[in-house]
């Protein structure tokens, strides 16, 4: 399955994951209803996470899977909504908002993984052999 090259898929569920906390949280709907729900509002904010997948360079088939088995048409779909929606300047501040905190939230994750990384090769080094 095509996937942006550099991630691994521990890395894309956990971007994934974060996404979906994000979203869930600034639109005010659960996880089980982010992924199945028909409701006007669930809908658009699976919409909104779908588009903040694609933004990292997720491949469209990828992101279907991550999202129940959605189709390629239904992410596109999806895809073309928001690009649509993103005339609302609100809107607009909203995405530009989630994606400067998922940026913030996965360079933590990342810097504090690389610690962890160090403090492992560290405390291995110092250990009697």
């Amino acid at each position: 399955m095509a996937m942006r090259e550099g991630f691994t898929q521990d890395e894309i569920s956990t971007l994934h994951n974060e996404i979906c906390k994000l979203v869930c949280a600034a639109f005010r709907v659960s996880r089980p209803a982010l992924m199945q729900s028909r409701i006007r509002s669930a809908s658009f904010a699976r919409h909104i996470a779908i588009y903040l997948l694609r933004l990292q360079g997720i491949s469209m088939r990828h992101v279907g899977t991550l999202f129940g088995g959605r189709s390629l048409s239904t992410v596109q779909h999806a895809l073309a909504a928001i690009e649509d929606a993103r005339d609302d300047d609100m809107l607009d501040a909203t995405l530009d908002a989630l994606e400067i905190t998922l940026y913030r939230r996965m360079r933590a994750r990342k810097t504090h993984l690389e610690d962890m990384r160090m403090v492992s090769k560290t405390v291995g080094a110092a250990l009697p052999k």
